[in-house]
């Protein structure tokens, strides 16, 4: 199976082709050679024993790697590793992770579960678990409704900041609410703005796990509302958030090569 995630990054699942660690080294390999031979292209190849090993032995040894991360070896590459390294979290996120304190993966691994899902609701638990080296992401599965958005216009142009974010964070809460209600997660946060001359700017934001707490798709829709859209003094005419990439968070995989 294979899953496309960009133009240039896809995950080989070959645990059905391969049943030892070894042959899926050879067969990776095989891959890179291939790909050189016939495009004269370099590419980073990353083999572990899930999506997230993979994707980060991909990222540990650029550019033309090749990382192999074996089951028994995961702990003694993750633990002093950035936190930022872990897949989903970015700047916002390792901003909200070295204020308590967690610094690298070790420290994501050792924290008080019950800590984090405060701090970060459901992601909590999922960073953790990847901090652990645990990934069950199902290979190339969607929910059937690719996206979730609310949007408001108003008959008066918002101009005050205060107000203007207290509305984003009121959309984003209900965007959050309707994917706990239907047990989804969501990858890429997006927010519209319109001005009274009717520009439209859209800009989004797209995770490497999925999302479902309130509190962090506010903070990245508010994130993305300072960074990436241009306010004007003339105020605000309409303003959207909303959530896509969705995938259902009760989905579960068996570990790849074994060891059910």
């Amino acid at each position: 199976m294979v899953e496309t995630i960009s133009l240039d990054e896809a995950f080989f699942d070959l645990s059905t082709r391969c049943p030892t660690f070894d042959l899926a080294e050879e067969t990776a390999r095989a891959v890179k050679t291939r790909v050189r031979v016939e495009t004269d292209l370099t590419c980073s190849v990353g083999l572990g024993p899930n999506r997230f090993l993979a994707k980060l032995g991909s990222e540990l040894d650029k550019p033309d790697g090749f990382c192999v991360i074996l089951p028994e070896g995961v702990r003694e590459v993750l633990d002093p590793l950035p936190v930022g390294r872990i897949w989903g979290v970015g700047q916002v996120t390792e901003r909200r992770l070295q204020g308590l304190g967690i610094l690298r993966v070790r420290d994501l691994r050792l924290t008080p579960a019950n800590l984090l899902e405060r701090e970060l609701g459901s992601m909590g638990r999922r960073l953790q678990q990847l901090a652990r080296g645990e990934d069950d992401t199902p290979m190339g599965r969607e929910a059937a409704a690719r996206s979730i958005s609310r949007e408001v216009t108003y008959s008066h142009d918002l101009t005050d900041l205060l107000e203007i974010e207290a509305e984003v964070r009121k959309l984003a809460a209900h965007v959050a609410d309707q994917l706990q209600r239907e047990h989804l997660l969501c990858r890429t946060v997006r927010i519209k703005v319109r001005f009274p001359d009717f520009r439209t700017h859209t800009r989004q934001l797209r995770l490497g796990v999925g999302v479902d707490a309130a509190g962090l798709i506010e903070q990245l829709a508010i994130h993305l509302l300072h960074d990436r859209i241009p306010l004007r003094d003339t105020g605000v005419r309409l303003i959207g958030v909303g959530v896509a990439d969705l995938s259902v968070s009760s989905a579960r995989q068996l570990s790849l090569f074994g060891g059910g």
